[in-house]
């Protein structure tokens, strides 16, 4: 069908498709037809071509839509579509399942049919291998984002979410600190922090002694954009 509505078909020439429902459309065919064949017999298709592009959004330095023909790693996009604001720390990738070659976005909200997974810029450019990983495909949503908060739970004055700004990552000395510091009942020493893997969907447990940070005993520890932080209580149950 071409920008006027129409299609052009053999002895008939231009006749027009747009506003008509398939069977309208076979019938008006037909009719036409029937001028030059003896009771022709008509079955119409429609054939919908996926679009080839990506949507780029956020802290891109030319958001928008872009061609994309086949799927590319992500670093990859990122230059073809003209880099980043230097403000942007994280992109979330938005999937639709069950099209192309991407496998992590198979945990997905059943009612839109989207996967979601969030790359947090630090780790891309530190792991090579994660880039390979990545795969962009037609049709897929980026969006990039320039305040990805951590998340501090458990025995601390404060919970909650927390932005770390432009920061690529967070001491979690001034984690606690922003927190209003620790509860009575804190264990520090049996921290843990929860991190972000590749399908964004899971994560890994990382056992952290903040006790022996706090004394100076032990290297403070980089929370990054996206970390769970829990401190439990001595007792080993969390406060609400």
């Amino acid at each position: 069908v071409n920008s006027d509505g129409a299609i052009t078909f053999p002895l008939v020439g231009a006749i027009r498709a747009e506003g008509l429902t398939i069977p309208q459309f076979e019938k008006h065919l037909t009719t036409q037809l029937a001028e030059y064949i003896r009771s022709p017999q008509v079955s119409v298709k429609r054939f919908v071509t996926r679009p080839e592009t990506i949507i780029v959004a956020g802290a891109f330095k030319h958001p928008g839509i872009h061609p994309l023909s086949d799927h590319r790693a992500l670093l990859d996009v990122i230059s073809a579509v003209g880099g980043l604001e230097s403000t942007a720390l994280a992109i979330r990738i938005t999937h639709r399942v069950g099209q192309g070659q991407n496998t992590w976005a198979s945990a997905a909200d059943p009612v839109s049919g989207t996967g979601v997974m969030r790359v947090n810029l630090a780790h891309l450019t530190e792991d090579p291998g994660l880039n390979d990983n990545v795969l962009i495909e037609p049709q897929d949503v980026l969006f990039a984002e320039t305040t990805v908060p951590v998340f501090l739970t458990g025995e601390v004055a404060k919970p909650g979410s927390f932005n770390i700004g432009e920061k690529s990552s967070l001491g979690l000395m001034e984690l606690i600190s922003l927190a209003g510091g620790l509860g009575k009942d804190a264990a520090p020493q049996k921290t843990r922090v929860l991190r972000p893997v590749l399908d964004g969907t899971r994560r890994t447990e990382i056992a952290v002694d903040a006790k022996s940070m706090l004394a100076g005993r032990a290297a403070d520890f980089r929370v990054l954009p996206n970390d769970i932080v829990i401190v439990p209580r001595s007792d080993g149950k969390l406060r609400a």
